[in-house]
């Protein structure tokens, strides 16, 4: 079942709706950015006036980090994870060029075009970019 459709999330989001209409429950801005109205997301349907509130730029980021949190405990890594761009970005390369790495890297993929970097892999091969690049400049 996807999130946020089941019986219990459209009691939640229910219950929000009208807390909000009655004045019990009032709109706050996004946690992370501070700038648009927020929409309330759930932790926990069962408690459903306990929500946080996130734009929908920041909403849909934090459904995306929990697909991959998922993906990334199903293979053993925990939270010890990146997506492709933070890989890239972290390597300091595009996500082009991210492939070219991949024999070096430890990865997971979902089939659908996602793929998950191991940080702690990741953070290794940028050390060992930096050692070469400190023996090149002493050479």
């Amino acid at each position: 079942m996807t999130a946020g459709t089941g019986p219990a999330a459209r009691r939640a989001h229910l219950s929000v709706t009208h807390a909000i209409k009655e004045g019990r429950l009032i709109r706050q801005l996004c946690e992370v950015c501070g700038h648009k109205l927020g929409e309330a997301h759930h932790d926990d349907y069962d408690r459903p006036l306990d929500v946080r509130w996130l734009c929908d730029k920041h909403h849909m980021q934090f459904h995306c980090w929990l697909a991959r949190r998922k993906m990334s405990r199903e293979v053993g890594w925990g939270d010890d994870f990146l997506n492709s761009q933070e890989a890239a970005n972290l390597i300091g390369v595009t996500t082009a060029n991210l492939y070219a790495l991949h024999d070096q890297l430890e990865t997971v993929s979902n089939g659908l075009n996602r793929r998950l970097y191991r940080a702690s892999s990741v953070r290794k091969l940028v050390n060992h970019f930096a050692r070469i690049n400190v023996f090149l400049a002493n050479a």
